[in-house]
């Protein structure tokens, strides 16, 4: 074989071997095209789940703050009145303690960071410090909402 001939087939497969270099790197190059494609959608799906999820706990808050409020206001009413209202009352802790552990996870949410830290605390700071200095006596030490508590003083002073 003459060096002509093996320098011609040398360029030959090295021509080759870059065309299938050029080709390899393209199907690489449409390849990641469409994983980013893939990681946009998933993260506006993500987007969405953590908008659903933030909506049906703002749903339940409001429900139960709004049993809550329908409790209390029966038992004023019923005090008004010189009638018996232990059977209100204990329908009032326990919409009282339905609504408190609404917000407790919400809070719990927030701090496994779930939840956007920030629009949180723009919508919940006000009603959660009210709330605590409302009914100190359910916030104390031994508290068993201590995810209101955290949350509530990670806010302190935002």
């Amino acid at each position: 074989m003459s060096t002509d001939n093996y320098n011609l087939y040398s360029l030959i497969v090295s021509l080759l071997s870059s065309i299938i270099a050029l080709i390899m790197l393209f199907l690489a190059y449409k390849q990641l095209k469409e994983l980013n494609g893939q990681v946009t959608i998933a993260v506006k799906a993500n987007s969405i789940s953590s908008l659903n999820t933030l909506l049906s706990l703002e749903d339940h808050i409001s429900q139960m703050r709004k049993e809550f409020s329908k409790d209390l206001i029966s038992v004023l009413e019923c005090k008004k009145t010189g009638g018996d209202t232990s059977i209100l009352e204990l329908k009032l802790d326990e919409s009282k303690q339905m609504y408190f552990n609404s917000l407790d996870r919400l809070c719990f949410c927030v701090k496994k960071n779930m939840l956007d830290d920030d629009d949180a605390r723009k919508d919940y700071k006000e009603a959660i410090s009210s709330l605590i200095k409302q009914y100190p006596e359910d916030f104390g030490p031994s508290s068993t909402y201590s995810n209101i508590l955290i949350v509530y003083e990670s806010w302190r002073d935002k």
